[in-house]
């Protein structure tokens, strides 16, 4: 599951993630365009994977993002594939 967007604790004990994408210039996965502060951070957990994974969209892209759409997303954020 290599992706872009994503970053992940291989372990429930990590303080500080295995893979971590830096926020400046990393797409956001909602209108593609680069990150940049205020960002919201988003966990996942994907099924039957002991690693958590984590995404950061714009903050404003997040929230005006529909329930179902964000769900596409994270969906296709997990699966690998771009949103």
């Amino acid at each position: 599951m290599s992706n872009q967007f994503l970053g992940y604790f291989s372990d429930a004990s990590q303080t500080k993630p295995e893979f971590d994408p830096v926020i400046e210039g990393t797409p956001c996965p909602v209108c593609l365009r680069p990150l940049a502060r205020p960002v919201v951070t988003v966990s996942l957990m994907g099924v039957g994977s002991s690693k958590s994974y984590f995404f950061r969209a714009h903050k404003a892209c997040w929230n005006e993002t529909p329930d179902a759409e964000k769900e596409r997303i994270e969906h296709s954020i997990i699966d690998g594939t771009t949103p």
